[in-house]
């Protein structure tokens, strides 16, 4: 692992940073718990950056696809995430999180994630995040993203990663981000055109 950052990535997607300010030091590994071999953590991503470890843990986020009744445990979210069964799956720091029961992806329009407890009313568009715990008032997001994926990266073993810390970036281009979430990468400018 150098000390600068090298911009290189194991696979390509579309640019989603208008511009970069500051990079990190040197790259991070990617920390490839809770994500499945294989998959493609997008450029954007946001992450959780430990300078002492040089590990890069992933924030998983969706956005729903419909709206979600109070009774419902069946959730229609948009493709592209990394959740994995198991996750705890909040859409409000402090509400309730709940564990993802399944994952059906067979649809070509949107992944349809179940819940073990309902998530309470949501719109279209709603943003739910990765949580530390389950329960009713538990919902924490679990890894507090510091910077943003450079690049596209593969989860493999060993995966080295580099994230701006500081840039504009398009917003609707990236993983969808909740209020606190955006407000922890205070280094960015987000651009709404696509």
């Amino acid at each position: 692992m150098s000390l600068q950052p090298t911009i290189t990535s194991s696979v390509q997607g579309i640019p989603v940073f208008i511009e970069t300010i500051s990079m990190t030091p040197g790259g991070h590994i990617l920390d490839t718990t809770g994500l499945l071999a294989g998959a493609v953590v997008p450029a954007g991503t946001p992450v959780a950056l430990d300078d002492i470890s040089r590990i890069a843990k992933v924030c998983k986020t969706v956005a729903t696809y419909a709206d979600v009744a109070a009774t419902d445990k069946v959730i229609r979210v948009n493709k592209g995430h990394l959740f994995q069964v198991g996750d705890n799956i909040s859409a409000a720091v402090g509400g309730i999180a709940s564990v993802i029961t399944a994952i059906d992806s067979s649809n070509d329009s949107y992944d349809i994630i179940t819940v073990d407890t309902v998530l309470g009313v949501l719109t279209v568009g709603a943003v739910l995040f990765e949580s530390t715990d389950k329960g009713a008032t538990d919902g924490k997001i679990k890894n507090l993203p510091n910077g943003l994926l450079y690049n596209d990266a593969k989860v493999a073993d060993g995966e080295d990663v580099v994230s701006v810390l500081r840039g504009t970036v398009y917003a609707r281009r990236i993983p969808p981000l909740t209020d606190d979430m955006q407000a922890s990468l205070k280094g960015f400018l987000f651009n709404g055109s696509y």
